[in-house]
């Protein structure tokens, strides 16, 4: 029966992995199990200096519930315990392993665990990557005299390799999953809509310019994971392509369409293959599409950001608005009666411009500042 605990136990740390707030129960039963007061489990990063840096961390219960307490007396700098060295990968030590009764700092320590409810401890550290380890920290209740006894120091040991194991996934997928949530705030700044389709051409992600344009056409919608379309003519031309791609073994191909809508404008539509290696029993170098990319863009471009361009060009207030204006579509007159300068002045200015840019023609002045890094971005709000 015991044995069988011990799995669940040890299946229970893992769970911790996905969802952080597992742990408060794991750590419940190891407290039970061990029969003391507070169980805790931190990650450190030692700096060269000597600073070790707490960078996660969970408690059971009982320390949730007395947390302020335990952080003013134990879980602060003074704690001599933060200046252990780690002599293994894997060490069991007991406070007085460590110190000597006749440590006053020490003893001023016992004195703050006192103070928070609680009597000395047993701490397992563990190596997990190079400065970084992780602790599990045990105490019992200040008036419990029993010492940690081999049974406790045994159960330390056969919980190891799990806690290992499980803080280091966690601490994988805790990166990998900030730097899903930087990219994703990345492509949302992108003025062309993302559209990411699995085999089963189910949407498993789009960014915001997509859901923004797929909101207000009359001719696109997305239900239940699945793109729809109004007519006809694009749910075939979007059937085919995807077919035709999740047959290819490159990325030599895209699907470009436009899909005309009647309430915001036509919409530029291409869809790319997303070539995945395969697996290790394939041929050398085959690819396969599992995946499939869709870029939306909308006939309505945002307006061009003039302090932008002048930053980028290295131009004057007033050649920056110039030539956004030649962008947008007016003509040198038209800008000029509207600014109230003359034809000649305005010349003058373009002339400039075009030195500065090192350009000709005003078709090349559009075409550079609509290729430009800010063109291709949505302005921050913030």
């Amino acid at each position: 029966m015991q044995s069988l605990q011990d799995n669940q136990l040890f299946a229970d740390i893992y769970r911790g992995v996905m969802s952080p707030g597992a742990w408060v129960e794991t750590l419940d039963t190891i407290r039970d199990h061990m029969d003391v007061t507070s169980v805790a489990l931190q990650v450190f990063r030692k700096h060269n200096s000597g600073y070790c840096e707490l960078i996660w961390g969970a408690r059971d219960s009982f320390s949730l519930q007395h947390a302020k307490l335990h952080d003013k007396w134990v879980n602060n700098s003074e704690n001599p315990r933060l200046q252990i060295e780690l002599r293994s990968p894997l060490q069991i030590l007991r406070d007085e392993d460590v110190f000597s009764s006749s440590c006053p700092k020490y003893n001023r320590f016992v004195e703050r665990l006192a103070c928070a409810g609680l009597n000395t401890g047993i701490m397992m550290d563990i190596e997990i990557s190079d400065r970084t380890f992780l602790s599990l920290i045990v105490h019992r209740h200040r008036d419990d005299e029993r010492p940690y006894g081999q049974d406790i120091e045994q159960f330390l040991h056969s919980l190891a390799p799990h806690l290992s194991q499980a803080v280091q996934l966690m601490q994988s997928f805790r990166q990998l999953s900030g730097q899903n949530k930087m990219l994703e705030n990345v492509l949302n700044h992108l003025r062309a809509g993302i559209i990411v389709l699995d085999q089963y051409a189910n949407v498993t992600w789009h960014n915001e310019a997509a859901q923004h344009l797929i909101a207000h056409s009359d001719a696109l919608m997305l239900h239940n994971q699945q793109l729809h379309f109004a007519k006809p003519r694009d749910k075939s031309f979007f059937s085919g392509s995807m077919s035709e791609m999740l047959a290819m073994k490159t990325m030599h191909t895209r699907h470009i369409t436009t899909i005309n809508t009647t309430t915001s404008g036509p919409i530029e539509f291409m869809l790319a293959p997303v070539p995945e290696l395969a697996n290790d029993d394939a041929e050398p170098g085959l690819k396969r599409i599992r995946h499939v990319v869709v870029y939306l863009r909308g006939q309505d471009q945002a307006p061009l950001n003039p302090t932008e361009v002048q930053h980028l060009y290295d131009l004057t207030p007033a050649e920056s608005s110039i030539a956004v204006a030649l962008a947008e579509g007016q003509t040198l007159a038209e800008y000029a009666d509207q600014k109230g300068v003359s034809i000649g002045t305005a010349r003058i200015q373009l002339k400039s411009i075009f030195s500065k840019m090192n350009i000709n023609r005003q078709p090349e002045l559009v075409r550079r500042l609509w290729s430009s890094v800010f063109a291709s971005t949505v302005p921050p709000t913030y």
